[in-house]
């Protein structure tokens, strides 16, 4: 923007008086503090102010310095100044309504429409990069009976509970989300298997932990899906993981159920079967 204004101000010099370009300079503070923020939208103020004192004092005009002159200068400083007042706090808002648009309402977790923007990028990083991605797909067991036994308050709240632990147990890297209802799924980039397998095996503990804290007799059927594959789709990630978590809850509810799909997991007997699980274990007390 720098540049452009002072493109701009070259301009201003070599045409007549009237050729006012106070727009472009307003369009530039509007770019700087919508773009960088309030601190760049002023400077650029300033600076804008600055080069108009400069540009109306080069040529040599009968009312220069005059009540005139000052009246036009300080019209073009207050048009600079009701950009950056108007345009930061649009801003703002803007920010806000982005932020909200991803949050689910009732637990703060990412909303699935954010999972899976977060999950279409995690896919091109880690095919570009040949690193592994794991997806866990997790299902709150019998959390009817919650609702039922102490209502829906404490219902709400449980779920609440579910994306507050998983969170406190997540890395800055990793996304927790809400799917909907009492479904959550958890991203994990650059994370193989038996990392995975760790970190989920952990996370079920803390979860079960922080049920009983509450009296909440609730557990967790979890599917861990981890993949290494340049093919790899969105829609092949959920079904996958989808699909090892409903696989644990027919076991039994309140399990863990792991696979791995990249170049060298165990072949397939037949074309179109479904691999064995790897790891199929109760979850923790």
């Amino acid at each position: 923007c720098g540049g452009m204004l002072a493109m701009v101000s070259v301009v201003a010099i070599m045409t007549p008086p009237y050729f006012n370009l106070s727009f472009v300079y307003a369009f530039l503070i509007l770019l700087a503090t919508w773009n960088v923020g309030v601190g760049a939208g002023l400077f650029f103020m300033v600076l804008s102010a600055a080069l108009q004192v400069v540009v109306m004092s080069v040529p040599a005009i009968p009312d220069q310095f005059t009540l005139a002159w000052y009246v036009q200068i300080a019209n073009r400083w207050f048009t600079f100044l009701v950009v950056v007042a108007l345009a930061y706090p649009l801003r703002i808002l803007y920010n806000a309504q982005q932020a909200t648009a991803r949050v689910d309402a009732l637990t703060g977790a990412a909303n699935r429409k954010y999972f899976d923007e977060v999950l279409n990028a995690a896919i091109a990083r880690g095919v570009r990069a040949g690193e592994p991605l794991t997806a866990v797909y997790f299902d709150c067991d019998d959390f009817k009976n919650i609702n039922d036994r102490f209502g829906h308050i404490q219902g709400d709240a449980a779920l609440r509970a579910v994306v507050a632990t998983a969170r406190n147990n997540a890395r800055t890297s990793d996304t927790v989300a809400r799917l909907g209802g009492d479904e959550f799924a958890i991203l994990l980039p650059n994370t193989g298997s038996e990392r995975a397998a760790q970190i989920v095996d952990r996370l079920n503990a803390r979860l079960l932990q922080a049920m009983a804290a509450n009296h909440w007799p609730m557990t967790f059927s979890i599917g861990v899906a981890t993949f290494q594959k340049e093919d790899l789709t969105p829609s092949e990630v959920m079904t996958r993981a989808d699909t090892l978590m409903y696989r644990a809850k027919r076991a039994g509810k309140g399990r863990i159920l792991c696979e791995y799909y990249g170049p060298d997991a165990p072949a397939l007997k037949q074309a179109g079967d479904a691999p064995a699980p790897t790891v199929l274990q109760p979850a923790r007390t």
